[in-house]
């Protein structure tokens, strides 16, 4: 009997262990916990409800617990619906038998749902910023999760809690503008930290790609960080504006591809508002069409036709702050020329702080205004740093020029929102002109005047346009408001190329960019002088008095006369209330080629003297000029030059480059000798003592626009008693 008993209590044990194994192994499905896990999850949140299959039981002896699974149920919450692959949990048997919460831990493994729902469901369970803070971020997409969730013993879920996932066709706004689309990755959510993994998106169909993103909670805000690189891909907007640069109407970027590297990291406040962004890219950018047309640029490039290829930009782009920091190099071209050009730009505000350097090797490069001039087979460099506020001002802190043995260095220039000097510090000119002349000066500013020191300056072009009647700029214009005085000393000042003015010395005041007074003196040679003085009278009137041993290098840029030779020339003015008044007189002096003179001695019959004009040159003992300017008016009250061969006297007027009309006398040499000959009877002069013999002159008219002059002569037999008169005094004055 005992041996019955002993036996199957041992068959009863081994069973029992069988199945304990059998449990602890295998398990075993019943459908009949259903009702109590259903009731077990409303006791959680009666909002929750689970559609349940068969459940498999295994039993964990270790732990003292039982592992609750099932598989392909469905969970439910608010019309939320969950398509769940797996659910599994544990029980601890000891706390189950004392009455205690028993569910130790959850774990679910979901089938492929949508994004919003299950934050949704999560939010409505346990409301954490974190699920807050995915709920703004993620518009759409599906997910597969895996939750793995532990209880207290009061059946809270602890804070360890562990939520793996993968997205799919997920739209993400991580910024403002940021809108992500396409969104494929892994997600981690642990403790209210998340972190995506192996990111795939694209913005506005250019894709990228990242590492990570993640999102950690310091104290009341959310510090998110991450990378972010793309493949080459064509530029937009959205991409513009996600990294904070404004589109430029004239950067054409319809042709332009880029491709990047780079991090991001930013602060959200409980608020959700953004702070502390930082963006840090490496950019290259290809072929970027920079299409505004840039006044007055094709002046100093020639190469330039309202457009700048960027073929290749290679930067760096941070954004740190509020500030944004560009920096790199580019490959630049112009009219098939290439070139290279680095940068690095700082923008805060409305303040952006440039350094450029720009090579020129490629490229031609002209400075008009000091007649300099390099051609594409020259290396040059230009470099340039300053500081540009928004409708304020630009400033430079220096300008250099290099190329070769050329320098031109420009420091401290500052100008204001209309593009005027200001001021400068310093000018230095060290360069071979395009007058083959080595210029070698510089200015110097010490407040509130300049000084202007060197050994050598080419004035040609300076000369050229101040006797360019059609030109009324005032050089000093270029300035906001100049009130300074300009001391002045120069060796040598090239006025063309074989007139050198030595030792010029001087100085100009100027009050509101207007020459107040003037003294500048200068010498040729030993018996060769030239001076220039500018006053203002006691009645305001400024007086200009011009006198130089050699005229050439003042009447030759004058286009009416060619060939003009030796001279002295001797000029005052008077201007007044914009009124102009100006007497010139210029002596001894011979010219080659003056169109209008050769066409009234050819009408005139005088095809000797003109032949003279064409050839050896018609000299002249005199010529004077009275004349007076307002706004672009000359009225020319007399013009009188006597010379061997003829004698001029004319008057009229000439309106800017619109119209010329003059009249005058032009009497040949040998009635002037008649009438020195016969000075003491003027009666005989103007009958004549022979039968047919009387004065012989022409009177002339010239009228017309500047490039169609006619011109008509009319003989005359009896000169007029203003030109008789002016002879007289000539002749009275050379006697």
């Amino acid at each position: 009997m005992i041996k019955k008993i002993t036996f199957s209590l041992f068959t009863l044990i081994i069973l029992l262990i069988i199945f304990i194994l059998y449990l602890n192994f295998y398990g075993v499905e019943t459908n009949k916990f259903n009702n109590s896990i259903k009731n077990e999850i409303k006791s959680y949140d009666n909002r929750i409800n689970i559609e349940l299959k068969k459940v498999k039981l295994l039993l964990d002896i270790r732990k003292l617990s039982i592992k609750i699974e099932t598989k392909e149920p469905i969970i439910s919450f608010s019309k939320k619906k969950i398509n769940i692959e797996k659910i599994s949990s544990n029980i601890s048997i000891r706390s189950y038998l004392s009455n205690n919460y028993g569910v130790k831990n959850l774990s679910i493994i979901t089938k492929e749902n949508q994004i919003k729902n299950l934050i949704y469901i999560a939010r409505s369970i346990n409301n954490t910023p974190g699920l807050l803070i995915l709920s703004q971020m993620i518009k759409e997409g599906n997910i597969k999760l895996s939750f793995d969730i532990e209880f207290d013993d009061a059946g809270k879920i602890k804070s360890n809690y562990d939520i793996n996932g993968i997205i799919e066709n997920g739209k993400i706004q991580l910024l403002k503008n940021g809108i992500f689309e396409k969104v494929k990755l892994k997600v981690n959510y642990k403790e209210n930290n998340i972190k995506f993994e192996n990111i795939d998106f694209n913005i506005d169909n250019i894709k990228f790609n990242s590492d990570y993103v993640e999102i950690k909670r310091i104290k009341s805000d959310y510090f998110i960080k991450g990378n972010f690189k793309n493949n080459k891909s064509n530029i937009n907007t959205k991409l513009l504006n996600l990294i904070k640069i404004k589109q430029n109407k004239y950067f054409k970027i319809d042709n332009s591809k880029f491709e990047n590297i780079g991090i991001f990291s930013f602060k959200l406040n409980k608020n959700f508002k953004l702070k502390d962004l930082v963006i840090n890219s490496q950019l290259k950018i290809y072929d970027l069409d920079y299409t505004k047309s840039i006044k007055d640029l094709e002046k100093y490039l020639p190469d330039y036709k309202n457009k700048i290829n960027l073929k290749k930009i290679n930067l760096n782009y941070n954004y740190d702050k509020k500030k944004i920091n560009i920096k790199g190099d580019a490959i630049y071209k112009l009219n098939n020329n290439e070139d290279k050009i680095i940068f690095n730009i700082i923008n805060f505000k409305d303040i952006y702080d440039f350094d450029l350097f720009i090579e020129l090797d490629k490229n031609k490069f002209a400075i008009n205004e000091i007649s300099y001039f390099k051609d594409s087979i020259k290396n040059a460099s230009l470099n340039i740093a300053g500081k540009y506020q928004k409708e304020k001002k630009l400033s430079f802190k220096k300008i250099e020029y290099n190329e070769n043995e050329n320098k031109i260095f420009i420091y401290n220039l500052e100008l204001d929102s209309n593009n005027k000097i200001k001021n400068f510090k310093k000018a230095s000119f060290n360069y071979l002109t395009t007058n083959n002349i080595l210029n070698r000066f510089e200015i110097t500013y010490y407040h509130p005047n300049y000084t202007i020191t060197g050994k050598v300056y080419d004035a040609i072009k300076l000369i050229k346009d101040i006797t360019d009647t059609e030109t009324k700029t005032n050089f000093f214009d270029i300035f906001k408001e100049i009130n300074s005085k300009i001391n002045i000393n120069l060796k040598e000042v090239y006025l063309d190329n074989n007139n050198i003015a030595k030792n010029f010395n001087g100085s100009l005041k100027l009050k509101k960019n207007k020459i107040i007074d003037l003294d500048l003196y200068s010498n040729f040679s030993e018996d060769d002088n030239f001076f220039i003085t500018i006053k203002m009278s006691d009645s305001n009137q400024k007086i200009t008095t011009l006198y130089s041993d050699r005229a050439v290098p003042f009447v030759k840029n004058f286009k009416f006369i060619k060939g003009f030779e030796s001279g002295v020339l001797d000029y005052n003015s008077r201007e007044n209330n914009e009124i102009v008044k100006s007497h010139v007189k210029i002596y001894d002096f011979k010219v080659k080629e003056v169109p209008i003179l050769a066409k009234l001695l050819t009408l005139a019959s005088l095809q000797g003297i003109a032949d003279l004009l064409t050839g050896e040159g018609i000299r002249f003992d005199e010529f004077e000029m009275n004349y007076s300017t307002k706004d672009k008016v000359i009225t020319i009250d007399e013009i009188y030059s006597i010379g061997p061969s003829i004698s001029i006297l004319m008057e009229g007027y000439v309106q800017s480059n619109e119209l010329i009309s003059l009249r005058g006398t032009l009497v040949p040499a040998t009635t002037i000798n008649k009438l020195i000959g016969k000075i003491k009877v003027i009666g005989d002069i103007l009958v004549g003592k022979k039968k047919g013999e009387g004065v012989f002159g022409v009177s002339f008219k010239i009228k017309g626009p500047p490039k169609n002059l006619k011109t008509t002569v009319n003989p005359i037999k009896t000169l007029t008693p203003r030109f008789i008169t002016r002879t007289l005094e000539k002749i009275k004055k050379t006697n």
